[in-house]
């Protein structure tokens, strides 16, 4: 469960269940890499579409994920903190995250982020 959230039992449920599908999704994926890396021509073809498939049905499934994290779980961060206690968890959040780890999320992040968010995010970084 995640932690923020250990106070209200089952609200994290549904997210929890999908991260550890996407660690398996993840294995299947790289195996899928691994595969195209190392198909002969006659396979290459099969080999890319199995992996698309697989990435295609990941990418499809983490846009619901993600809307439930920002829907529900949103909202059953938002009842049970305030404002300085979630940005306290945000920056306690971050600060866990080793900065290789950190930089190269930013690179994917970054993009998705609005100009608000990103202009936030670029004033803290700097500072």
């Amino acid at each position: 469960m995640t932690p923020a959230l250990t106070s209200r039992p089952g609200a994290t449920a549904t997210t929890d269940h999908d991260h550890r599908d996407h660690l398996a999704a993840f294995e299947q994926i790289e195996a899928d890499v691994r595969a195209l890396e190392g198909s002969s021509v006659e396979r290459r073809e099969a080999a890319a579409t199995g992996l698309y498939r697989h990435l295609a049905l990941f990418a499809a499934d983490n846009f619901v994920h993600m809307h439930t994290e920002e829907t529900g779980n949103n909202e059953s961060l938002w009842a049970a903190y305030d404002d300085a206690e979630l940005l306290a968890l945000e920056r306690r959040l971050v600060a866990s995250i080793p900065p290789d780890v950190l930089q190269m999320s930013l690179r994917w992040m970054m993009p998705a982020m609005n100009p608000a968010e990103r202009d936030a995010l670029t004033r803290a970084l700097a500072a």
